[in-house]
């Protein structure tokens, strides 16, 4: 999932949007790559916060070794974890299956855990083959290329292995091309 939280229309007032559409004319703060940051220390090799803050449109601070976004919203620096981004995404996402369902969502149920690759399998119909099959499922998001080994029986997932690179992503491949 691509996410980001972003104020558009500043100067209209407009209350949080979250969304995927970076280009809007009044888009003032945008907060992205916040999956990256959650549960990290500051100095965590895999953070490389100063490399990849030159990218960011927000700046980021430190609070008990722990990553803070900072973004600037009507002459006011407020402060954000990046759990505090992600609970305001999903606060987004339950406010539109209400939306889409008409009516207040109460309740939800976890019935199982799907690791990303398997959503991807079952997202392109794999779990309707029939029979016991073995695939790959290469993933190449934003932030992270993962490649992992599934065996799928009788519409069931097992993960038999995965590996991936949290430094390899379309925003890499973005920066090679800036650079270029």
């Amino acid at each position: 999932m691509c996410n980001y939280v972003s104020k558009k229309s500043c100067r209209k007032g407009l209350s949080t949007v979250i969304g995927i559409d970076l280009g809007t004319t009044y888009s003032c703060i945008t907060v992205c790559d916040a999956k990256r940051l959650i549960g990290r220390k500051v100095d965590d090799p895999k953070v490389m916060i100063k490399r990849d803050m030159k990218h960011w449109p927000f700046k980021t601070t430190s609070k008990n070794d722990k990553p803070v976004i900072q973004v600037k919203y009507r002459s006011e620096t407020r402060e954000f974890t990046p759990e505090e981004i992600s609970a305001m995404v999903l606060t987004k996402m339950k406010e539109t299956a209400d939306a889409y369902l008409n009516k207040t969502v109460t309740h939800a149920f976890v019935l199982r855990i799907v690791s990303e690759s398997a959503a991807a399998a079952v997202a392109y119909g794999l779990d309707k083959k029939g029979g016991e099959s073995q695939i790959i499922v290469y993933d190449l998001g934003s932030t992270a290329f993962n490649v992992s080994l599934l065996s799928i029986d009788d519409g069931m997932f097992e993960v038999l292995a995965t590996v991936g690179d949290t430094r390899l992503g379309g925003e890499d491949f973005d920066d090679r091309v800036v650079r270029f």
